[in-house]
C-alpha cells in the first residue's frame, strides 16, 4: 500500500478514504489467517474491494477463500478486466480438481472467460465431463489446441469429447499431427 497525497493506493484501487484502505487490508489479513467468517462480513460490507482479495487468494492458492469470494461477490465485480487472470487461474484449478460445480458457478457469475488453459488441464487429467463443459464455452482456437494435444497424446475419449466442438480446421490440424505420430485409432476418429 502506498500513499500519494490524500489518496491511498491498494492493489489496483485508489482510496480517498482511509477507512476503505483499512477494510481492503483487513480483507487480505482475514484471507491470510483463514478467517472466512470475518472475510464474509467484510465482503458483505465492502464487495468492491474483494477483487484484490480474490487476486491475492489465487496467487497464494487459498482455495477456500476463492470459493467464498466467488459465492459472495456480485458478478459486476468479477467481470472487471483486471479480474481475468484470477478467474482464469480459478478455472484451471477447478478443472484440475474435476470440480464441475465451481466451473458452473464461475461461468454463471463471470460470463465469457478464457478457458484455454483450463481446457488443456482437463485434457491432461482425462476428465471427459470437464472437457465437454469447457469445450462448450471455448473459443475455436482453444478447442483446436486441446484437440491436437488429445489426439497426439492418444487420448481417444478426450478426442471424442472435443470433436463436437471443433471446427473443420482444428480437426484437419489434429489429423496432420496424429498421422505423423502414427496413431491409427485416433486418425480414424478424426476422419469419421
Amino acid at each position: 500500500m502506498k500513499t500519494t497525497g490524500r489518496n491511498v493506493v491498494w492493489g489496483s484501487i485508489r482510496f480517498t478514504n482511509p477507512i476503505q484502505s483499512a477494510v481492503a487490508g483487513a480483507m487480505i489479513d482475514a484471507a491470510d489467517t483463514s478467517r472466512l467468517d470475518m472475510l464474509g462480513i467484510l465482503t458483505k460490507k465492502s464487495a468492491p474491494y474483494a477483487g484484490d482479495t480474490l487476486y491475492h487468494a489465487v496467487m497464494n492458492d487459498q482455495w477456500e477463500v476463492q470459493e467464498l469470494l466467488l459465492e459472495m461477490c456480485e458478478a459486476k465485480y468479477l467481470k472487471e478486466p483486471r479480474m481475468a487472470s484470477s478467474i482464469g487461474s480459478m478455472l484451471e484449478q477447478a478443472a484440475a480438481d474435476d470440480d464441475l460445480e465451481i466451473l458452473q458457478q464461475i461461468f454463471s457469475k463471470c460470463g465469457e472467460v478464457d478457458v484455454g488453459d483450463a481446457l488443456g488441464t482437463a485434457v491432461e487429467n482425462d476428465s471427459v465431463k470437464v472437457v465437454s463443459l469447457l469445450a462448450e464455452k471455448s473459443k475455436h482456437s482453444s478447442v483446436a489446441g486441446a484437440l491436437i494435444d488429445a489426439a497426439t497424446g492418444g487420448k481417444a475419449e478426450m478426442v471424442q469429447a472435443l470433436l463436437d466442438h471443433a471446427d473443420h480446421q482444428a480437426i484437419e490440424k489434429a489429423l496432420r499431427k496424429t498421422v505423423k505420430s502414427g496413431n491409427d485409432e485416433i486418425s480414424k476418429m478424426l476422419i469419421s
